[in-house]
């Protein structure tokens, strides 16, 4: 990532922490700690700068706090990113504009309050749908930006924490008159006029004063779905002016912002709506990077020696913010503290596996949240690198070498793109709207299944890329693409997968692709499905899942493919299909349960119930056996495959080119184990090691074989050639 200002040029992996959340740590300690996380390793600080702290009273801005802390990094020869905390107002807020406050879906008005973490302003503040609040906020953002744009210590500007805008609100928000003016013109925008809103809505409309959104217990209502769909759209604008505000003040810095996680995992945190936050896809195009929080050892999720979801978390990020670059924001620093609950020690080797998948998968920078244990709030005692969980030492001792070996390669991690991905794994946040606003408020029923097949796809070391579905474009490597749960699917999406398909592409779809329009209404007649029509696919009738969907693959449905047992979930469909189309396997009942239709040089193979669904919870072998299969039919197997031929392990890996070379990185969340690494081109009969400096040979079969530990990480490098 070109950090610090680009006239001057200098390229620099961010290895970095969080440090100041005001009130604390105290000034007492500002100057010890910068020394210690510049002799740990680390090249980078990062401050919250929350407005209610900064603009005590409207106009006045008090930056000494943050000058001195700013100057002692420089004076360390360490680097400063500085994140804006707009969403957390001043306190005058409310006494100067008593009008624009929040108006939640009950018709209450919602008054901001400190919040559990940062007492020194208010959350969610007054809505900034109201012209004079948006406004102030921008003012804050703009002198923030030009009162540090000169700071030799200024490396880059994270636009917005976690894309927050309405934590501590008790429903959802937000309806007050402003905001519900500005959904009215997104209407217009979208629909053109009153009556093709009410054809979409199925009411009779007459003025679009009467143009109200459902309540949240409005199950699968028109005006429920497209008003999630204005949030989205919200978000967006928001970044936008966000961006814009710090970049009239410091036209030459970068701006990123980052997610509180991958966007797969948006469903509505707490009292928020589904995307309030916002869709990663829309808005990660409009900053210069784009990043996530990941606190992989989360409550008492550090136990299980797997790390993939968070490996998850990363790929989807990258996919977001390509060609972009991405960085984790956020990354769990020390033992988890929320409350009463403490999390286990976090080691320094799981802490440098979770960092080096980063750089492995193409991250330029990494944040740990945060330096020293918190000491406010409910996250008190937690999350400090420099904690008190007894590892504190180790985990410094293993930033120390991480350092060494980012200033050893800068150049090679500054170059390094991972190969393109073979698989594309379409996520469709449309669809999820859908499962959230059924009575069963299941966003599971749309999310489970894309996330069984990212992290299946994860274990088997398949790259993959995830795609969105509203505005599907299938970039040119893949050769298989999922559609698990895809409920709904727009005409160019349909027409996306058919040329994809034609070409030579695998599909791989579930029995709920494409069954719900947009406006939430079923498609009952399956020849007005898009995709499904147009292959032939139809529906003998629809059954509760109740009864035994499940089914037997048999041995060699596909080249070298082995039997498998799907379970089924949701529902289960009994397809019908063409003559020249193929009944791989059938239910219990007799219905054909796994078909494949082909269609030019491709094909589509169709489940008619959701197998992923149920592997989410508990992976299960028949759909790794499935994910496997494909993968080898279509086509998609990496190039560059290891085998752990000790069997201890839990491997991960990626591959790409650096300028002249070729890195090779693998990750280990489980036991030590010796690992065979098959080349997929051609390469020197020896690779040199980053993290032990050795040389690995070449066998005489052609593979390359080490000892990895675990958790640990190896990085191999070759020479390119050609």
């Amino acid at each position: 990532m070109r950090t610090s200002t680009t006239h001057r040029g200098d390229a620099m992996i961010l290895l970095g922490a969080q440090y100041y959340r005001p009130p604390t740590p105290t000034a007492p300690n500002w100057a010890g700690d910068i020394k210690a996380m510049k002799a740990a390793g680390l090249n980078t600080v990062q401050l919250w700068a929350v407005w209610g702290w900064i603009e005590p009273e409207p106009g006045r801005f008090v930056f000494d706090d943050y000058d001195r802390i700013v100057e002692r990094a420089h004076k360390a020869g360490m680097k400063v990113v500085i994140s804006t905390i707009t969403d957390m107002q001043p306190f005058w807020i409310p006494r100067v504009y008593p009008h624009a406050h929040m108006v939640d879906e009950t018709g209450l008005a919602v008054r901001g309050t400190p919040r559990e973490e940062c007492a020194s302003a208010i959350t969610p503040g007054h809505c900034t749908d109201h012209p004079e609040i948006r406004d102030a906020s921008v003012r804050f953002m703009r002198e923030l930006a030009a009162h540090y744009k000169d700071a030799p210590a200024l490396a880059a500007w994270d636009s917005w924490n976690e894309t927050r805008w309405c934590v501590c609100c008790e429903h959802w928000v937000c309806y007050c008159d402003a905001s519900l003016r500005a959904f009215r013109t997104w209407l217009r925008g979208r629909y053109g006029s009153l009556d093709a809103l009410g054809e979409a809505w199925g009411q009779r409309l007459v003025s679009w004063d009467d143009v109200m959104p459902a309540k949240n217990r409005s199950f699968l209502n028109p005006s429920l779905l497209d008003w999630l769909r204005w949030l989205m759209h919200r978000a967006d604008e928001m970044a936008v002016w966000r961006r814009d505000a710090i970049k009239a003040g410091d036209p030459v810095h970068p701006v990123s912002a980052h997610s509180p996680s991958a966007v797969i995992q948006h469903r509505g945190m707490w009292e928020e709506a589904p995307f309030a936050r916002g869709n990663d896809f829309d808005f990660a195009s409009k900053f210069d990077s784009f990043g996530t929080s990941a606190f992989p050892a989360w409550y008492h999720s550090a136990a299980p020696p797997e790390q993939t979801g968070y490996n998850v978390t990363l790929e989807t990020t990258r996919s977001v913010a390509s060609p972009r670059p991405f960085l984790v924001s956020e990354l769990q620093g020390g033992a988890f503290s929320q409350g009463f609950f403490y999390g286990r020690p976090v080691s320094a080797a799981l802490q440098q596996y979770w960092t080096w998948s980063a750089y492995g998968r193409g991250a330029k920078g990494v944040i740990y949240w945060s330096w020293s244990d918190e000491t406010w709030g409910v996250e008190s005692g937690g999350y400090g690198i420099d904690g008190n969980d007894g590892m504190a030492a180790d985990r410094k001792k293993g930033l120390r070498r991480t350092r060494a070996l980012l200033d050893a390669h800068a150049s090679e991690l500054e170059a390094y793109q991972p190969d393109p991905a073979t698989v594309g794994v379409v996520f469709d946040s449309d669809s999820v709207l859908i499962a959230v606003t059924n009575r069963e408020r299941n966003s599971k029923a749309a999310t489970a299944g894309v996330n069984a097949c990212l992290c299946e796809l994860e274990r088997q070391r398949v790259p993959f890329d995830v795609l969105d579905g509203r505005s599907l474009t299938i970039p040119k490597a893949v050769r298989l693409l999922m559609l698990p749960a895809t409920f709904t699917l727009k005409e160019q999406a349909a027409e996306e997968i058919l040329a994809f398909v034609r070409r030579g592409g695998w599909v791989y779809c579930e029995a709920g692709t494409g069954v719900f329009r947009e406006n939430g209404f079923f498609i009952e007649r399956a020849e007005d499905r898009p995709l499904t029509s147009a292959l032939g696919i139809g529906v003998a009738r629809r059954r509760s899942s109740l009864e035994d969907a499940a089914c037997t693959v048999p041995a060699g449905a596909w080249k070298g493919s082995r039997g498998m047992a799907l379970q089924g979930a949701l529902w289960s469909l009994g397809l019908t299909v063409p003559k020249d189309a193929r009944v791989i396997a059938h239910d219990a009942a007799g219905d054909p349960m796994l078909v494949e239709v082909k269609a030019g040089k491709g094909r589509v193979i169709m489940s008619g119930t959701f197998p992923s669904h149920e592997h989410d919870e508990k992976p299960y072998k028949g759909f790794a056996d499935l994910v496997a299969s494909l993968v080898e039919a279509s086509g998609a197997s990496p190039r560059w495959r290891v085998t752990d031929t000790g069997g201890a392990g839990r491997l991960g890996a990626r591959t790409g080119i650096a300028g002249a070379k070729r890195l090779f990185f693998v990750f280990n969340s489980g036991e030590a184990t010796e690992i065979e690494i098959l080349p997929g081109e051609a390469c020197g009969a020896s690779a040199r090691e980053w993290i032990t400096g050795g040389v690995v040979r070449k066998t005489a079969a052609g593979t390359f074989t080490l000892r990895i530990p675990g958790p640990g990480h190896r990085v191999l490098e070759w020479p390119r050639r050609g």
